[in-house]
């Protein structure tokens, strides 16, 4: 089954060309990544939101604030360690799970609140 295009954005990694988009969850932001032809394996992964606790009304309340956002430097890391591992973008196969525990580098954002 074809990917379809509607959401996704494309990278080019080392001449080749990939899909991919993320998906907001209750428990953190999926990151799916197809091939050009978009009918090969996908590859999902996910990234925990990494929250920071920061004074976000007037009156003291508080809020979680978002710290990560993935950027194409994450998704091309993830690309390239898919590869390595075994992932075939372009071959029909059961969706793709690499692990990317420790091997992939986050960025954070640094986040203000009112009390910084």
């Amino acid at each position: 089954m074809a990917v379809p295009r509607k959401g996704f954005r494309r990278i080019t990694v080392d001449n080749v060309k990939y899909w991919w988009k993320t998906t907001g969850q209750d428990y953190g932001i999926s990151l799916t990544i197809a091939g050009e032809s978009r009918g090969g394996q996908l590859l999902v992964t996910g990234f925990d939101y990494h929250h920071k606790l920061i004074k976000v009304y007037d009156n003291g309340g508080q809020g979680y604030a978002q710290q990560i956002t993935i950027t194409p430097f994450m998704v091309r890391q993830v690309i390239e360690l898919g590869l390595k591992s075994g992932w075939k973008p372009d071959e029909k196969g059961e969706i793709f799970y690499p692990a990317i525990d420790g091997k992939i580098e986050i960025r954070l954002r640094e986040i203000k609140g009112q009390n910084d």
